[in-house]
């Protein structure tokens, strides 16, 4: 290989297209999962989106998580990732904000509990 095209191929604007090409694709994958398990989530509670993520945010949420999840380890797979890469993402992103889970598991457990009729 000449030396010219191993300085293009690991010169700053291969490192800023192979990110930002990276990025984007990651960004598309993840949207894609989070219609495909909305659409299968509302399709099966036979709900709109706004009900869902009203009456059943907690599980909306997870779902749409897992889809992501899901479709960002596949597109990575293809990709060629290794599977350690795949699975460090998928627990980076499963595993992101503590505080998140308390709060959407704080909401679940209020709307659980409270009496009927006052469920917010």
């Amino acid at each position: 290989m000449r030396a010219a095209n191993v300085a293009r191929q690991t010169g700053p604007a291969h490192h800023v297209h192979g990110f930002g090409g990276h990025l984007l694709e990651m960004r598309l994958a993840m949207m894609v999962g989070m219609i495909v398990s909305a659409a299968i989530f509302l399709t099966a509670v036979g709900m709109t989106a706004e009900e869902g993520m009203r009456e059943r945010a907690v599980l909306f949420v997870v779902l749409q998580e897992l889809g992501m999840t899901v479709a960002m380890v596949a597109w990575m797979h293809h990709r060629r990732h290794n599977w350690r890469s795949s699975s460090e993402m998928a627990m980076a992103m499963v595993a992101d904000d503590p505080f998140k889970r308390a709060a959407l598991l704080e909401q679940w457990w209020l709307k659980a509990w409270a009496p009927t009729g006052q469920a917010h």
